[in-house]
């Protein structure tokens, strides 16, 4: 199937079938009424107060959805550059256009031109995923050797360039170079990117893949992303995101600013890369053997979300997700609500400190991003987390501090205690005929 035909079937799952009847009518009032085109309308508008990323998506959707333009949706979703003066002159024809309407024609070339810009960028992709990773190329080696670097400061491989090494880092055998030929160096440059410019989360990552149950391979997580970021491609469902970088003043054949696309898909690469650690920690999967069934997982839901943006769904009137607050009315809702915040128990605290001098250690937690200071920096007696040392030397000399250890000083409640302020007793009753101690049970 065409990367157009994909574009087509996906516009058409997202508006659904009673969504295209009423733009259809709306369309066809429109023209009737004003004499407008849809993509007329859409591309009418000028000035600073204009959505250019809105108007784009709008134009696409349109386009994606139009009957009478198939043959320039074919050569505007391919990922070859198209000639912009010829597919100009096909839609001025087709849709009737004002050519010389020059704020119009201007904005219908705007939105091809970003295109053109995106498939420029596509297509330098699928070039870097077509090379394959050289060990003779000094350039590669090089980039390997940074993903090393990056990965593990400071730390020499002992065993050279070929070396089971490479599987502390999450590569499958001795070379790397056969992990690569799926992506090719493309993947490489993706994983340089995430390692390089996101250290904290990638230090993270590689920490959980090396886990000693729930592991999994680290490099290649990373091809396995790569791969499915070329399958995003290929759906131009990242379209969107590459829309802002295409520089409109240059022309359609400048070619400098194509690499802020590329720097696009790289940061979506450490975006997916971060949100899949994080979803496999927080699965906490018994071993490797459930990758298939997370990394689906994520892939879905992310795909989900990028149809979502990539086609603009025409409005009907009335709500579309029920009533006003009818979540609060839910039993689950409210139970969640009430707990989401909240702190430990004194009980809870004092069972945490026993079990420090038990171990004869303070607690230890893994590391979350989504914590201060990564959960390193953790205050037991107040269960609060800090930003680092210091911040939490500082809290130790405070009152707070100092009044919640006169609180869990005190001696902990049993659960019989609690049953019994809570008004759970059990009545014990004195048996009318006790047994005598030398009788033989009946």
């Amino acid at each position: 199937m065409t990367a157009s035909a994909v574009v087509r079937r996906a516009a058409r799952k997202n508006e659904g079938f009673v969504r295209r009847i009423w733009r259809w009518v709306k369309n066809a009032l429109w023209q009737v009424l004003f004499g407008q085109s849809e993509v007329q309308r859409i591309c009418t508008p000028t000035g600073n107060q204009v959505d250019e990323q809105s108007r784009i998506v709008r134009f696409r959707t349109s386009l994606a959805l139009s009957n009478a333009l198939v043959k320039i949706c074919n050569a505007v979703f391919d990922f070859e550059a198209f000639p912009m003066e010829a597919i100009l002159t096909e839609m001025i024809k087709r849709l009737s256009l004002d050519a010389k309407n020059t704020s119009l024609i201007a904005n219908v070339r705007g939105c091809l031109d970003r295109c053109n810009y995106v498939n420029r960028v596509y297509n330098r992709v699928h070039a870097l995923r077509d090379e394959a990773f050289d060990s003779k190329n000094a350039k590669h080696e090089e980039m390997l050797e940074q993903l090393w670097s990056n990965l593990k400061p400071n730390v020499r491989r002992s065993g050279g360039r070929i070396t089971k090494e490479w599987g502390e880092i999450g590569f499958q055998g001795t070379d790397p170079m056969s992990d690569f030929r799926g992506m090719g160096i493309f993947s490489l440059y993706q994983l340089l990117h995430f390692t390089g410019n996101y250290p904290v989360e990638a230090q993270a990552a590689l920490a959980e893949s090396n886990h000693p149950t729930r592991w999994y391979p680290f490099s290649v997580t990373g091809i396995n992303i790569t791969s499915f970021i070329i399958e995003l491609i290929n759906e131009r469902l990242v379209d969107f995101k590459l829309y802002k970088f295409a520089n409109l003043q240059r022309g359609t054949n400048d070619s400098s600013n194509e690499d802020d696309g590329l720097e696009a898909l790289h940061e979506l690469y450490s975006t997916i890369f971060t949100r899949f650690n994080k979803l496999w920690v927080d699965s906490n999967p018994r071993d490797v053997m459930a990758f298939p069934t997370i990394f689906n997982a994520l892939k879905k839901t992310i795909r989900k979300e990028l149809v979502k943006h990539s086609f603009n769904s025409s409005k009907m009137g009335g709500r579309t997700t029920g009533k006003k607050n009818l979540h609060s009315k839910k039993k689950g809702y409210k139970r969640s609500h009430a707990t989401k915040s909240r702190a430990r128990d004194i009980d809870q605290i004092q069972d945490d400190m026993k079990l420090e001098q038990v171990k004869g250690k303070p607690m230890e937690f893994e590391k979350d991003e989504d914590l201060p200071g990564l959960g390193q920096f953790y205050c037991t007696p107040c269960a609060r987390h800090f930003i680092d040392a210091v911040t939490r030397d500082v809290h130790l000399k405070t009152k707070v501090h100092k009044r919640r250890m006169k609180d869990v000083a005190q001696k902990q409640y049993t659960q019989k205690e609690a049953e019994l302020g809570a008004g759970k007793t059990v009545e014990k009753y004195t048996p009318a005929h006790p047994k005598e101690s030398g009788m033989d049970d009946l």
